[in-house]
């Protein structure tokens, strides 16, 4: 979305040939140009101070939104334990985007989970469709019934994560490598829903500098064995 100031800015571009603006005495008058003169006279500026005001408090009310957290689904059901649900074989089918939205990437994912108690190790192995692969390993430690950490080879630190009702996030630093050799560390903001006993949807957020330039969506199934 358009902040005030591009808004503003647009609007004036489209009427710059039509109107030409003049305050005086405190009453703001628009003036048509070429061959709309006396279009609008004798705004009153009090009214457009009003009309400003009211913008810019519509503005700050929708972005002091009440920010979305895992406890705000914890009444949902079926309830997700990924204890339960990471154990055993899962199957995973995704894709990447870039900014624009476009599909860059697709890939598929065979996953293996063994927990002891609290503890547990999910290995992941990815198959992408220009025929290249790659492999990540997480070791999982819960410290209550909602809260996780997590490691993995390519995180940087520990990835932080809490589940309540049908839903769990992760946050964690990737070592990201480029085809060019490059590393670059980016942030992700991991979900995941549950939406029966077997199925799954994971939705990623990859952001830069804060800046977001890229989203993962995975759905998993459970496999019967």
């Amino acid at each position: 979305m358009k902040n005030f100031k591009e808004l503003l800015a647009n609007q004036t571009s489209r009427n710059s040939d039509f109107f030409e603006t003049h305050v005086h005495q405190g009453t703001l008058t628009f003036q048509k140009n070429r061959n709309h003169k006396n279009f609008l006279e004798n705004f009153d500026l009090r009214h457009a101070l009003k009309a400003l005001f009211l913008n810019l408090f519509l503005i700050i009310s929708l972005m002091s939104c009440t920010k979305i957290t895992p406890k705000s689904y914890q009444n949902n059901t079926p309830n997700l334990d990924i204890r339960k649900y990471l154990s055993g074989n899962i199957k995973a089918w995704g894709t990447l985007e870039d900014r624009s939205g476009k599909i860059t990437r697709r890939f598929t994912v065979d996953m293996v989970g063994t927990w002891k108690g609290n503890e547990g190790i999910l290995q992941e192995h990815f198959q992408f469709d220009d025929a290249t692969k790659d492999s990540r390993t997480w070791k999982i430690n819960f410290t209550d019934q909602n809260n996780f950490i997590a490691t993995a080879g390519d995180v940087v630190g520990i990835a932080k994560g809490e589940q309540y009702g049908n839903a769990m996030r992760m946050s964690y630093v990737l070592d990201l490598k480029l085809d060019s050799g490059k590393n670059y560390h980016v942030s992700l903001d991991d979900w995941m829903y549950l939406i029966d006993e077997k199925t799954l949807i994971n939705k990623s957020t990859i952001k830069k500098f804060g800046i977001t330039f890229g989203k993962l969506t995975i759905f998993f199934r459970k496999s019967d064995e």
